[in-house]
């Protein structure tokens, strides 16, 4: 199964709105956040700093156990 291709940081920049105000005049301040998967925003209407995650897809399907996964099971007590 070949793999999708990655968007590119600045081919997904324009779309990136501020969580707070919905302003879409945003610029990137830096290519990395807290961890590898953010890049940093900052808007420019309400001034405030913010994280935008890299993934720009539903996540992808996983082998691991409901419970480390945070869905409940059916007649689980978990």
């Amino acid at each position: 199964m070949p793999l999708k291709k990655q968007k590119h940081v600045a081919d997904i920049e324009d779309r990136v709105r501020c969580p707070f105000c919905g302003s879409s005049e945003t610029q990137r301040e830096a290519d990395f956040g807290t961890t590898l998967a953010y890049v940093q925003f900052y808007c420019l209407q309400c001034r405030t700093p913010f994280e935008w995650i890299k993934w720009d897809a539903k996540a992808p399907q996983s082998d691991l156990p409901a419970f480390l996964l945070n869905e409940k099971k059916a007649g689980s007590n978990f």
